[in-house]
């Protein structure tokens, strides 16, 4: 399945994801599968609209 530049999105690294994954990395979780999941994050298909959320 092909993906143009327009349906990949943009992963932040917020303060707290460094704070979580420096502590996972500490407590001698699997880092390398957590980077192969961010690295696929951005090539997902988009949202369903149906999915409701939480304010």
């Amino acid at each position: 399945m092909m993906m143009n530049n327009e349906t990949k999105r943009e992963v932040k690294r917020t303060s707290q994801f460094k704070k979580d994954y420096k502590n996972s990395k500490r407590q001698g979780k699997n880092i390398e599968l957590l980077l192969e999941v961010i690295e696929k994050l951005p090539m997902t298909s988009p949202c369903r609209k149906n999915i409701k959320t939480t304010p």
